[in-house]
């Protein structure tokens, strides 16, 4: 029985072709019109390696074995293991596509166990040794990631809707967007802007933090309290209601043909107004200088919470 002494050299790691060329049929703009469509970065890269088999270049079918790991030895293995059967090896050489997943690169350095046997052969893998370094052409792969991304950053296009030109999922509790105050030697930095936009602002969503607030003053769905007549709307929109720590922003949606005569503004209502137990924890608009709302008078709210 031949006995099988396996050794891989040095490997070389190279990213796939990711920009696939399609010829143009039909297209009378002249031969050999080509058209360059770009595809989205995948997590698949191709590896190379020498095999020798009993001292000399490997020649046949092998199958193969690779786990990655993030030590040289020991360590904890990375993604799942991946088998390639019956690979061709000629001369020594092999190439192979291996697919570890987006989360296996994440800029640590990563090494490479493999282990083979003849392809004709349902036994035992033979692990070489020493694991493979990885070598920096998957951390490409790091880039889709966007592990971090480099400021300052301007993004222009144009985009059509209900698409955007940049798009953020919200995944989890926390804030998809947040902007941390920088501080530094003596405190925090005066003059600075978090966020400015230049242009139309939409708060939109299921539950968005914008709405409209009908005044009431009579029937079942009435916003007025009679302890404090009608220059007091109470808003009890889900949105607001409960919570104080809020900015509120309102606007009249048609001054003239709601007959407000003052400025409107709105606050808090920690307590109940008499006879109204309900209103507690209402936020409460009224006009400045104490003159009735008109019923059905619309308002535009937009709420920021702290």
């Amino acid at each position: 029985m031949r006995r099988h002494h396996f050794l891989a050299a040095a490997a070389a790691l190279g990213v796939a072709a990711l920009v696939p060329i399609a010829t143009v049929l039909g297209d009378d703009s002249g031969p050999g019109s080509r058209v360059e469509s770009a595809t989205a970065l995948t997590t698949t890269f191709t590896y190379q390696g020498r095999l020798t088999d009993g001292g000399s270049p490997a020649n046949g079918t092998y199958d193969l074995r690779f786990i990655l790991y993030d030590a040289e030895t020991g360590g904890s293995q990375v993604g799942s293991t991946i088998t390639r059967d019956d690979v061709a090896v000629a001369n020594g050489l092999f190439s192979v596509e291996l697919d570890f997943g987006a989360a296996a690169f994440r800029g640590d350095a990563r090494w490479l166990e493999i282990a083979v046997r003849p392809g004709s052969s349902t036994g035992a893998y033979t692990v070489l040794s020493p694991r493979q370094p990885v070598s920096p052409a998957p951390y490409a792969l790091f880039a889709a990631e966007a592990g971090t991304v480099k400021v300052p950053l301007t993004v222009t296009g144009t985009s059509a809707a209900p698409g955007g030109i940049i798009e953020v999922t919200q995944q989890g509790a926390g804030a998809a967007i947040r902007a941390a105050a920088a501080t530094g030697t003596g405190g925090t930095f005066s003059g600075q802007v978090a966020l400015e936009v230049d242009g139309p602002l939409k708060v939109s969503g299921a539950s968005p933090f914008a709405f409209q607030h009908t005044v009431d003053l009579a029937g079942g769905d009435a916003t007025t309290c009679p302890s404090t007549g009608n220059a007091v709307s109470y808003i009890t929109n889900p949105q607001v209601f409960g919570k104080p720590n809020l900015l509120v922003f309102v606007t009249p949606e048609n001054i003239s043909s709601g007959g407000l005569t003052a400025p409107v503004a709105v606050t808090y209502q920690a307590t109940a107004p008499p006879g109204c137990s309900a209103l507690a924890g209402a936020w409460a608009l009224y006009t400045a200088d104490g003159s009735n709302l008109a019923d059905g008078q619309v308002f535009n709210i937009l709420v920021i919470s702290k």
